[in-house]
């Protein structure tokens, strides 16, 4: 069953007293760049360059941010999403931008944004979901993440962001 309600599949998943996950407007940018920025700077510069450029009202079965909106705050305190990178490339995704404001971690939202996430994408007939991700110390806490979801490393691009600094691509079979 493919997804066509967003909203719905995610009350579905989470309950009416969970938080609500629905997809990504322009209207959500600015807080999704605050977001990411307490973050990476690095990140926050790629994502403003991209949500700029963004169409949010592309096929949801090639690219989809999602936002997480905390009851209280009645705000986006978390994104993430997927895209296809290559259309030859059958039943591949891609983890867009992940990310939960510091402020509200130890919630459980990462772990709501990254089932919500591979459950979208398995709905579209996806045979694995990717990401990348860098090999510095300070990312050690995101790969971790990621493995707790079945993500294992499957290639790393040596001195990829700047010497030094490895690009790790890691996958998962949804």
């Amino acid at each position: 069953m493919k997804i066509t309600d967003f909203k719905a599949f995610a009350k579905s998943l989470f309950g009416d007293a969970g938080p609500e996950i629905r997809p990504m407007t322009s209207a959500d940018v600015d807080e999704v760049l605050r977001i990411i920025r307490l973050h990476d700077s690095d990140d926050y510069q790629a994502a403003k360059q991209g949500f700029t450029q963004a169409d949010f009202d592309a096929d949801p079965h090639e690219q989809q941010h999602f936002v997480l909106i905390e009851p209280d705050e009645q705000r986006p305190v978390g994104v993430s999403g997927y895209y296809v990178d290559d259309l030859e490339a059958q039943g591949i995704y891609w983890l867009g931008w992940t990310y939960v404001n510091p402020f509200f971690r130890g919630r459980g939202y990462g772990s709501m944004l990254m089932h919500f996430v591979k459950r979208a994408v398995r709905s579209f007939g996806a045979r694995k979901l990717y990401l990348s991700t860098s090999d510095l110390p300070e990312y050690a806490d995101a790969v971790r993440f990621y493995e707790k979801y079945g993500f294992e490393e499957e290639g790393r691009l040596v001195d990829y962001f700047r010497e030094g600094e490895a690009k790790i691509v890691m996958g998962v079979e949804v």
